[in-house]
């Protein structure tokens, strides 16, 4: 990863691993605004912790430097969407994990890819060191629907969803992610208005 962001090869030798060797051997323990934790984290073997480490400063521009490239890496999968910025007439690329469907998909249409996308996003975060905790997460597959009575939008609420309408071989929306050890867990959705 260093060398695509062109950090010279002595540099990494002689300050980085110095640094990350020693954050990642470090007896860590957790500040809050209730005071410092009383357990002390540790590495659990001979392999020390991977990632940056919470709270070391160069922590937000390391995270730059690896989502720069799991971006590229989402983009080359086909994931995203380009807009241009009226303002300025630049070109962005919008969050790599929304599906922006067609106004003529439904919501059950998109499952499949926005499932592809998180199962790339997630095991390209793993490969860098990191990991997605399905635990930890959680979705919400906004759709709408016209309510004709009173004139408004609304959100489809998950019984809304049509499994007829899911794309052949699919009963039901689910999206997994793998946890720590590799086995697939359902990833919760959410309402809309939770």
């Amino acid at each position: 990863m260093w060398s695509r962001q062109s950090v010279p090869l002595q540099l990494l030798k002689d300050r980085l691993c110095v640094r990350f060797d020693t954050l990642m051997k470090s007896k860590h323990r957790v500040r809050t605004g209730f005071g410092d934790s009383d357990r002390v984290f540790t590495p659990p073997t001979l392999i020390p912790f991977q990632g940056c480490g919470q709270g070391n400063g160069a922590g937000p521009p390391i995270w730059v430097a690896i989502n720069s490239i799991l971006l590229g890496m989402m983009i080359s999968k086909g994931f995203g969407f380009d807009f241009l910025m009226l303002i300025s007439w630049a070109p962005l690329l919008a969050d790599v994990c929304q599906a922006a469907p067609s106004p003529d998909q439904s919501g059950e249409s998109i499952v499949p890819k926005v499932a592809k996308a998180l199962k790339w996003w997630s095991n390209g975060v793993r490969l860098t060191g990191g990991a997605i905790r399905p635990d930890k997460s959680f979705g919400y597959l906004i759709d709408f629907k016209w309510n004709l009575q009173q004139g408004v939008w609304q959100f489809r609420r998950k019984q809304d969803f049509k499994p007829s309408l899911l794309p052949k071989g699919m009963s039901e929306i689910v999206v997994e992610l793998d946890d720590l050890d590799g086995t697939p867990v359902h990833l919760q959705w959410l309402e809309p208005d939770d």
